[in-house]
């Protein structure tokens, strides 16, 4: 069976994706977007109308309910894959029909949500969003801390599993429900459901190159993780036209 690949981008938050080094099993690659930029072959460009007035919720969609069956893995627009295998490795890793990292610096959600609110804004993506009731509701619910914290940038699903998804189905409501901050409320979905996520075997940050000559990135076995498009245009271009030569 082919495997599928899918990211998705909504308002320009990132560039489209980059292309990915060949893969060891057959594999599809799917980009949903409402823009007119197309990304490079092998991504199938696929443009869809946003469902929802925030873009991180209208990409959400995809990532957490894909409209797919059997294999799946999600990554984040900006992300690269690096590996040839990614994929089968990623969709080893399942447990209760989803894959996903530990996070790297934490292990409980009400941690993540101070971070959130406070030193980890990520260029106030979540100004305006009562993430703080948000989490109040899970106190209430009785969830309980320090219980574990996922990354949620790569996702593998099986979707001809009924718990994966269940859990989408769950965490998405979520998402709609109180912020896109997905990594508060996955944990949260889980534990609902009594499902517990397979994780990747690597760290998701295991390198952070020395030189960077244009837009950053940290990586991993699998990946890297490019920085998401900032408001500066006329800089990006600059930059990304920087030879790949010169490139750490």
């Amino acid at each position: 069976m082919t495997a599928t690949v899918i990211t998705a981008m909504y308002g320009d938050h990132d560039y489209p994706p980059k292309a990915p080094v060949y893969q060891d099993i057959p594999t599809r690659w799917v980009y949903y977007t409402d823009s007119s930029e197309e990304a490079d072959a092998p991504w199938e460009t696929i443009r869809r109308e946003p469902r929802f007035d925030s873009p991180n919720l209208s990409a959400k969609l995809y990532k957490l309910t894909p409209p797919l069956f059997g294999d799946v893995v999600w990554i984040d627009a900006n992300m690269e894959i690096t590996s040839p295998s990614f994929v089968r490795e990623a969709l080893a890793s399942r447990h209760d029909g989803i894959a996903v990292w530990q996070h790297p610096r934490r292990h409980c959600i009400y941690d993540e949500a101070d971070a959130t609110m406070g030193a980890e804004r990520q260029g106030d993506k979540y100004d305006g969003l009562d993430i703080a009731k948000q989490i109040a509701s899970y106190r209430a619910e009785g969830y309980p801390p320090n219980a574990g914290l996922y990354a949620c940038g790569t996702i593998a699903w099986d979707l001809e599993n009924g718990q994966a998804r269940a859990l989408g189905n769950e965490w998405m409501q979520e998402c709609i429900r109180w912020s896109p901050q997905d990594q508060l409320s996955l944990p949260v979905a889980c534990r609902r459901l009594g499902i517990m996520p397979g994780l990747f075997p690597y760290p998701q940050i295991a390198r952070r190159p020395r030189r960077q000559p244009w837009p950053g990135y940290i990586e991993n076995a699998w990946l890297r993780i490019h920085d998401h498009r900032g408001g500066d245009r006329e800089r990006d271009r600059a930059v990304r036209a920087v030879p790949r030569r010169h490139r750490p």
